[in-house]
């Protein structure tokens, strides 16, 4: 993504991201422990590793790093989380009961 970047779009990229690869490695992970056939399970741990390794890599991309700092964070509503989703987007609770702190029980109940 070309600067300058939107950073709405930037961080649903980035989510996407670690979610194809988080999928990617538990499948891989699951694989590599369950399956009966050997020849899988070799496999499915290479690939289980792999995933791995890229997602230390880009982790620790500069070029990555560089892009995201230079996001202004103004932005995001205060409703959006890091991702630049909307808080529970998968909840069913609205974000803004998931956003709010939780008023002490009573002690006289």
């Amino acid at each position: 993504m070309k600067a300058p970047r939107d950073p709405i779009a930037a961080m649903e990229l980035l989510d996407d991201a670690g979610l194809v690869l988080s999928s990617a490695g538990s499948r891989a992970g699951l694989g590599h422990e369950v399956s009966t056939v050997e020849a899988v399970r070799k496999a499915a741990e290479k690939c289980e590793s792999d995933v791995s390794d890229y997602s230390t890599e880009l982790s620790l991309d500069r070029g990555l790093y560089d892009a995201l700092s230079a996001l202004d964070p103004s932005k995001f509503d205060t409703d959006t989380n890091i991702t630049g989703r909307k808080r529970c987007a998968t909840s069913a609770a609205p974000a803004s009961i998931a956003t709010k702190p939780r008023a002490p029980k009573s002690k006289n109940k």
